[in-house]
């Protein structure tokens, strides 16, 4: 189960920070635990290539849902400090604006995706890479849905950004959060598009606590989970 404020969600606020734009939901917004079992429901999903082209008019399958936010997480395996796509996969989920219910709507997949290393908008972010899917991508958003998504993202891995760290007592990571890495994601490529610190990452020995991250580039070998801490907003997106 997911935790959130009973708030309503707030208007995302912008941190500056040298060259970086870090933005991120404030205390209104959703903060997920360890057991986001939401995020694990693809029932009814069906592979997006073999799934009928419904018009982007086409509004079944909302059940009266608005799209207000998406989350985004991913396993990425980094090998020499460079992303092995054929063994990394990125989930997308769209969500509910008044997040009514869980707030799912519909989830896309990923996952054999592409990988382009590129420079680091900040020191805090150790590697950096535009992520874009394959032809073939599964999950259960029809085309109208899909809209809504980002078609690629800027996704990164970095220093714990304290405002994410802020929160994680509440999110079940707090007595791991010294072995976990920063997640940052843009989603857009346009050069004045915000970039967001949403998440965290770590591999299977972060998360349980067993690791120190390092502070610069490369991170070691190994699997690392992207997982979100807070929702992004569709809005400027």
């Amino acid at each position: 189960m997911h935790r959130h404020s009973e708030a309503n969600p707030a208007l995302p606020c912008t941190v500056r920070r040298a060259v970086l734009t870090v933005a991120f939901l404030g205390a209104g917004a959703c903060a997920f635990g360890n057991e986001a079992d939401f995020f694990d429901d693809t029932s009814g999903a069906v592979d997006s290539d073999t799934a009928p082209e419904d018009s982007l008019d086409d509004t079944s399958g909302w059940d009266g849902m608005t799209p207000g936010y998406w989350a985004l997480e991913a396993e990425v395996s980094i090998e020499e400090g460079a992303p092995v796509p054929g063994d990394s996969s990125v989930t997308l989920r769209l969500l509910d604006a008044e997040l009514a219910s869980d707030g799912l709507i519909c989830t896309v997949t990923w996952p054999t995706p592409t990988f382009e290393i590129l420079a680091a908008p900040d020191a805090m972010i150790f590697h950096w890479w535009a992520v874009a899917p394959q032809e073939i991508f599964g999950g259960n958003c029809t085309a109208a849905q899909r809209r809504f998504l980002p078609e690629q993202v800027l996704l990164g891995i970095g220093e714990l950004f304290p405002d994410v760290a802020a929160v994680l007592d509440s999110t079940g990571y707090g007595e791991v959060s010294g072995s976990l890495y920063g997640a940052y994601v843009q989603p857009s490529t346009e050069a004045d598009a915000a970039t967001w610190a949403f998440g965290i990452a770590a591999t299977d020995s972060g998360y349980a606590g067993e690791t120190s991250p390092v502070s610069a580039a490369p991170v070691p070998n190994g699997t690392y989970r992207v997982e979100p801490i807070f929702l992004l907003p569709l809005e400027g997106r």
